[in-house]
């Protein structure tokens, strides 16, 4: 269950972080770019400080999810 909220809650960093930054005027793709990097690092923020090893060092598709 823990890790469908991840899921969600990346989900919806990825949006709020790329809405953010077309309301301040981005290009599209930067936009995108800021919204994957809202979401990415928000759960690297996670791992420190829960003490447990980055997703990002992790084999998993989480950079990808949060493009998409």
């Amino acid at each position: 269950m823990l890790l469908w909220f991840d899921a969600l809650g990346m989900a919806a960093y990825s949006v709020i972080g790329a809405a953010k930054a077309l309301s301040l005027g981005a290009p599209p793709f930067s936009a995108l770019v800021m919204g994957v990097l809202t979401a990415c690092f928000g759960g690297v923020i996670r791992d420190v400080l829960a003490g447990e090893p980055s997703v990002l060092l992790r084999r998993e598709i989480y950079v990808t999810c949060a493009l998409i």
